[in-house]
């Protein structure tokens, strides 16, 4: 009941549904500590029934079971984290095969990196969303699996000079820039965790502000929840990538290439 009208979009004024909703299971719930650490038979039942409960809600609503996905782990990059990856995806994946896995790891690594991918990581991961260093545009199409709509690589706001900025300081082609940069490079989307990143000071420019598109309204004495303008710069950037596309879809591939190219490097 508390899902279903940001899905259906009942929720919103504009009445557009979220394309999609992560269910209840990650890294820090339930948490390890109470279970004998996650490598317990114990967290991996609890775990399992958890996102086995989740499809059992969903499947009631079969127009909407398609938008679920589960988010593991949720952390820093390193060999360590691949590890417990693989350790709560294979616990999803045992649970329920049809699951999409959402991974902010890079599904490729350079060899300067020190460390490798595991090898059941890529069976493990069916959206990848690595910050924008860590992203590899090869990737895309090799990612990309058309019969499920969420999976493939997406882009994530990453650090200069490697991806436009999304911080509160940056410029407004930067922000619109990241729509162009995830269709000259066939990503699935743009992923962009913690939207409505409350925590701290709000008017900050901190590294944690980046993700913070919108702003309680108290800040300004309103109960409405306050729109940022580097949102309204992202959203026409996204108006951008619509136009080039229907340009692609009117067999002016072309033109669109051109344009793409010139706003992309």
């Amino acid at each position: 009941a508390i899902v279903m009208p940001y899905l259906r979009g009942s929720a919103f004024e504009d009445r557009m549904g979220c394309v999609a909703w992560p269910v209840p299971f990650h890294a820090g719930y339930p948490d390890g500590k109470n279970y004998g650490g996650i490598h317990s038979e114990a967290y991996a039942a609890t775990a399992a029934e958890i996102v086995a409960a989740s499809r059992r809600h969903f499947s009631e609503t079969p127009e909407l079971a398609e938008r679920i996905f589960c988010w593991p782990y949720r952390g820093e990059v390193g060999s360590a984290a691949y590890e417990r990856h693989v350790r709560l995806a294979g616990i999803v994946r045992a649970a329920d095969r049809q699951m999409p896995i959402l991974s902010q790891l890079p599904p490729t690594m350079p060899n300067s990196a020190g460390w490798s991918v595991p090898k059941e990581f890529s069976r493990l991961a069916d959206i990848f969303a690595p910050q924008g260093e860590w992203l590899n545009p090869a990737d895309a199409a090799r990612l990309a699996r058309p019969e499920y709509p969420l999976a493939g690589l997406w882009l994530a706001p990453g650090t200069p000079p490697y991806v436009p900025s999304l911080g509160v300081i940056a410029t407004p082609a930067d922000v619109r820039a990241l729509a162009w940069f995830a269709m000259k490079y066939k990503c699935t989307g743009l992923f962009l965790p913690e939207v409505l990143n409350w925590s701290g000071e709000m008017t900050s420019a901190d590294a944690g502000s980046a993700a913070r598109l919108f702003y309680p309204g108290t800040i300004v004495g309103s109960d409405k929840v306050l729109p940022s303008v580097r949102l309204k710069r992202l959203r026409r950037g996204l108006q951008d990538a619509a136009y080039l596309s229907l340009l692609k879809q009117r067999q002016r591939m072309g033109v669109a290439l051109a344009v793409t190219n010139a706003m992309v490097r």
